[in-house]
C-alpha cells in the first residue's frame, strides 16, 4: 500500500498482481509506504482510510482528493497463480512438493478461506460495508501494463514497469473434469466485479483526465472525521532535552494535560524555517533595501527584496509547520513538539529557541537537564557539551522567567512539587 499526497494517490497492492514491481515505480512518489508482512503490505481501502484517518480527515485532503487504483486479476488465474508460487518459489508456508491444484484446493487454507470461514475474495480490497465501491480504477491484469502506462502519464510520473515476485513455474497441469467450473463458482461475487471493471475504469479515468480532480466520494466507518478541521491552538510548548528518556517523560506528562497535543522529535524540521527565516533577515543587501523602502528594478539582483520581511515570513512559516506538521489534535488548545537537538555550536540553539518564540503563537519553552553521567557518551552527549547546554538553559531561562522553564529530571522523579512548578508556570493551575 503507498499514498502519494503531492500526487494524489492512493495504491492498494492486492496479492499476485505485480504489486511489488507496482510498488518499485511508485515509491519514490509516495509519502506513506506500508511494507513488510502480507498483513501489513495488503491491505484494502476499507482498512486504509481509517487507518491513516489523521491525513484523510484533514480539510482538503478527503478521500474524495486522491485517486484510488490498484489491480484485480481473473479470479481462477489468480488462485492458480497463488498455487503456482507457493508449490514453486521458496516462500514462508510452501506446497509439499509434486502436490496437485486439486488437492491444494480441497485444503481451503488461508488463501481460499479466511480464519473466521468467509472467502478470501479480491473484492474485499476495493469494496466497503454494504459493496460500496471505494476504488476509482480497478486495473484487469492482463491490461496491466497499457492502463498503468495512462494513470502515470495522468499523475506525471515515469512508467517503465519491471517484473519482480513472480512464479518460477509457469503452467499448471489439466485440471479433473468440474474442478475449474467449481472454483469459478465459488468466486462469483469476484466474477460480478470483475465483468464491471470496463465501466468502472471508463468512469474514473475520465475523473484523472478532467482539470479539476474530484474522485468517487468514500463513505468511512463511524467513528472517522473527515473534513474535521485540524486545531488552530491558542499558544505553543517546545520541550528540549538531550535525554529521550526525560524529554519523553515530560512529553507524557503534558499530553496528560486537557487541550494539549505535545508531539515527538520530528528532526527538528523547523530549525530549517529558522535558517530560511534568517537568510533573508540577516543579508545586508536585501537588508539596505527593505529599510531605504524603495522599490527596486526588474533587472536588479535583489528584485523585490524591499517585500520581504522576515517577522511577517517567519511567522507565516511557523503557522504552516503547526497546521501541516503538529497537525494537532481537534480541541487542542496547546501544540508543540519535543526537541533533542544536542549542538556543537550552543549559538545554534540560542537562535533556534529565539525563533520558536518570536515566530509561534504565545510560546512556552522547557529546558530539561539530567545528571550528566547518566547521559554522556563519547559522540553525542559529551561532558563538555552537556555543560555548555546546561549553561545557555540557565541562562535563557534567567533572562526570560516568563516564557521558559527549566526542569531537573532527577528531582522530577523524586518531587512531586516540580510538577505542580511546571503546572504554574504553563498557567494550567
Amino acid at each position: 500500500m503507498l499514498i502519494g499526497i503531492d500526487k494524489r494517490f492512493v495504491f492498494v497492492a492486492s496479492t499476485k498482481t505485480a504489486s511489488t514491481s507496482l510498488e518499485q515505480v511508485l515509491k519514490p512518489h509516495a509519502d506513506i509506504f506500508r511494507s513488510g508482512s502480507a498483513q501489513r503490505k495488503h491491505i484494502g481501502l476499507p482498512e486504509i482510510f481509517p487507518t491513516y484517518d489523521f491525513l484523510f480527515s484533514q480539510p482538503g485532503y478527503g478521500p474524495d482528493s486522491f485517486f484510488k487504483f490498484g489491480v484485480m486479476r481473473d479470479p481462477f488465474d489468480w488462485i492458480n497463480s497463488w498455487y503456482r508460487y507457493r508449490l514453486g518459489n521458496e516462500v514462508e508456508s510452501p506446497l509439499p512438493e509434486g502436490m496437485s491444484f486439486a488437492d491444494f484446493w480441497a485444503l481451503k487454507d488461508w488463501n481460499i478461506l479466511r480464519g473466521n470461514g468467509s472467502k478470501h475474495l479480491q473484492r474485499d480490497m476495493f469494496l466497503g460495508g454494504d459493496s460500496q465501491l471505494m476504488a476509482d480504477v480497478i486495473i484487469p491484469y492482463d491490461r496491466l501494463d497499457d492502463m498503468f502506462r495512462d494513470i502515470c502519464a495522468e499523475l506525471e510520473m515515469p512508467a517503465g514497469l519491471p517484473r519482480a515476485n513472480v512464479s518460477r513455474i509457469r503452467e499448471t497441469q489439466s485440471l479433473p473434469d468440474g474442478l475449474e467450473e467449481e472454483v469459478r463458482a465459488f468466486y462469483a461475487e469476484d466474477y460480478k466485479l470483475y465483468a464491471e471493471l470496463d465501466a468502472i475504469n471508463a468512469e474514473g479515468m475520465a475523473r484523472l483526465r478532467a482539470d479539476r480532480r474530484v474522485f468517487r466520494p468514500v463513505r468511512q466507518a463511524s467513528g472517522t472525521s473527515p473534513g474535521s478541521a485540524v486545531a488552530v491552538p491558542e499558544g505553543h510548548v517546545f520541550v528540549f532535552s538531550y535525554c529521550p528518556e526525560a524529554g519523553g517523560s515530560i512529553q507524557t506528562h503534558l499530553n496528560d494535560q486537557p487541550g494539549f497535543c505535545i508531539r515527538g522529535e520530528n528532526s527538528d524540521a523547523a530549525l530549517h524555517l529558522m535558517r530560511s527565516r534568517n537568510a533573508i533577515a540577516n543579508n545586508p543587501e536585501m537588508t539596505a533595501l527593505r529599510r531605504a523602502g524603495k522599490k527596486t528594478a526588474a533587472s536588479a539582483r535583489f528584485y523585490g527584496a524591499e517585500k520581504m520581511f522576515p517577522r511577517e515570513y517567519g511567522r507565516a512559516v511557523a503557522a504552516t509547520f503547526t497546521q501541516k506538521v503538529l497537525k494537532p489534535e481537534p480541541n487542542s488548545r496547546i501544540a508543540g513538539f519535543r526537541s533533542g537537538l544536542t549542538p556543537r555550536d550552543t549559538g545554534v540553539l540560542q537562535r533556534y529557541v529565539t525563533f520558536l518564540s518570536e515566530h509561534f503563537e504565545n510560546t512556552r519553552i522547557v529546558f530539561v537537564t539530567r545528571r550528566h553521567s547518566d547521559v554522556a557518551g563519547p559522540s553525542r552527549n559529551t561532558p563538555d557539551r552537556l555543560d555548555s547546554i546546561d549553561t545557555f538553559y540557565r541562562s535563557h531561562r534567567d533572562a526570560h522567567p516568563d516564557r521558559c522553564h527549566l526542569i531537573d529530571y532527577d528531582l522530577w522523579q523524586s518531587d512531586p512539587q516540580t510538577q505542580k512548578d511546571l503546572t504554574a508556570f504553563l498557567g494550567e493551575g
